[in-house]
């Protein structure tokens, strides 16, 4: 009789245990908010602004698919090892001095398949007022 309570009991530690690890992988996949460094109007460059932006992505973390409809990114990696994938063009690895330009309209994504998190300085000129990310469904 003992026994039902015993199982009850371990069925409850095992599924809250099971939800502490659901939450801390959901965590881990989840990039780090960046960090706006700086954003100004371009003088001379009418309706346009200058954003810059400092990016972390833990391991395990990823950017999805996105793309930047009217503005460009301008990225330098300071540490770690990433990926970037641009659609149609394949995934190519980021590594500490890597630079990359991502042209407007260009659906691309972010990965961190290592054990160390990825450091971006991104600077993005991008037209006032317009939104400087889309998602992208794929």
């Amino acid at each position: 009789m003992r026994i039902k309570p015993l199982v009850s009991g371990a069925a409850i530690a095992l599924a809250f245990g099971a939800g502490l690890l659901v939450s801390n992988f959901v965590s881990a996949q989840a990039p780090t908010p960046p960090r706006q460094v700086l954003r100004e109007d371009l003088n001379g460059f009418a309706g346009q602004e200058v954003i810059m932006q400092e990016v972390t992505l833990a391991p395990g973390g990823s950017i999805p698919w996105h793309k930047h409809p009217d503005g460009h990114e301008i990225s330098y990696v300071l540490e770690g090892t990433g990926k970037l994938e641009i659609e149609e063009q394949g995934v190519r690895e980021l590594k500490p001095g890597d630079g990359f330009h991502i042209q407007p309209g260009v659906v691309h994504r972010a990965f961190n398949d290592s054990n160390a998190p990825v450091k971006v300085v991104i600077v993005r000129v991008n037209a006032k007022g317009k939104p400087i990310m889309v998602p992208v469904q794929k």
